[in-house]
């Protein structure tokens, strides 16, 4: 993760819920569940605002692998990966990244999408609200027990948040749903998001604030 990354950390030495476990001491190699906040840091590296005021999909993927984020081609308009192995090639390289998101024949931006890679240090919350999901609500309750989520954040088209925080690199994070929190699924190793500056159903993915 990039230094300026760490700008701000609260560690939650104890997380307690009704029926978790109240946790404390050294951070596991494999954290699941409530262990997951043992172990978190806000990022609040980003500007508030969107990245569509960058001239092309090509800038804005440049832009975010220049913050630090591992970086790969989604297909024009959507979710879904148009690279194989998308973990293997995202990179927060900006040399590579605008040189992956040129087309090569003309020299113009591609329209790709941006897929932002997760693992590695980075872990994402998947606040979803979709088919009234109570994701909005269980972010309040997670926040309301001093968890440090307060960092960057960006607003999905569907009215969600995505949640990005900061983990020991060495530590591995796997992918759940809902595990953590009605609505709240988990973006750990070999995960990925959608990154800001991408567009689905004509609605783009944007930054909305940092720490308040």
């Amino acid at each position: 993760m990039p230094p300026r990354a760490r700008t701000r950390a609260l560690h939650v030495t104890r997380y307690v819920r009704t029926g978790a476990p109240k946790l404390g001491g050294p951070a596991r190699a494999n954290a699941t569940g409530p262990e997951i906040f043992t172990l978190m840091k806000s990022i609040t590296n980003a500007p508030s605002g969107q990245l569509g005021c960058a001239p092309s999909m090509r800038d804005r993927a440049v832009d975010l692998a220049r913050m630090g984020f591992r970086v790969f081609k989604l297909k024009v308009g959507d979710k879904t990966p148009d690279v194989s192995k998308p973990y293997d090639v995202a990179s927060s390289d900006p040399g590579v990244v605008h040189r992956v998101w040129t087309n090569p024949v003309n020299g113009e931006s591609v329209d790709n999408n941006i897929g932002v890679a997760c693992g590695n240090g980075l872990m994402v919350l998947d606040v979803d609200v979709k088919n009234g999901k109570p994701g909005m609500q269980s972010l309040e309750f997670l926040e309301d027990m001093g968890l440090p989520i307060d960092g960057l954040r960006v607003r999905t088209p569907s009215g969600g948040i995505h949640v990005y925080l900061e983990v020991p690199p060495d530590t591995h994070i796997p992918n759940s749903v809902e595990k953590i929190a009605a609505g709240v699924d988990v973006r750990g190793h070999h995960g990925y998001v959608v990154g800001a500056g991408s567009v689905v159903g004509g609605i783009e993915y944007v930054f909305v604030g940092g720490v308040r």
